[in-house]
């Protein structure tokens, strides 16, 4: 006489479908290389300092207002992309948006200004390389 238990695995098409899903908003972000960036001359030298000649830019020193920008996003890239990842590719690519655009926003408030162009300049960059 046999005595035995018989085990059956439920829930296992969605616990797939689910890893699918995440699989599927990790590769939204695959490949991206997005930059904060403002295309102005001197745009280079009122953040570090001094022009890429090494000559000097501003006598205050550098702002790092690029850095600042990026810093913001690394500061908020769990909270807004931890959620984001289990509801699929639109909701990453959304995140992401959202974090880009807070790291654009803290750059230009960073950025000295005399007339606005450059903190107008400040924008992300599309994140395919193009």
């Amino acid at each position: 006489m046999d005595v035995g238990f018989g085990l059956a695995v439920r829930g296992l098409d969605e616990a797939i479908e689910h890893l699918q899903t995440v699989g599927d908003a990790v590769q939204a972000l695959a490949g991206r290389k997005d930059t904060i960036r403002s295309d102005l001359p001197y745009a280079y030298g009122q953040n570090y300092g001094r022009y890429r000649t090494g000559r000097l830019a501003r006598r205050s020193g550098p702002t790092f207002y690029f850095e600042a920008g990026v810093q913001e996003i690394e500061r908020s890239a769990a909270d807004q992309l931890g959620p984001a990842i289990w509801k699929g590719p639109a909701a990453v690519r959304s995140a992401w948006s959202t974090l880009l655009k807070r790291g654009v926003k803290t750059a230009q408030s960073r950025a000295p200004r005399k007339s606005g162009d450059l903190r107008d300049s400040i924008h992300s960059s599309d994140g395919f390389g193009r």
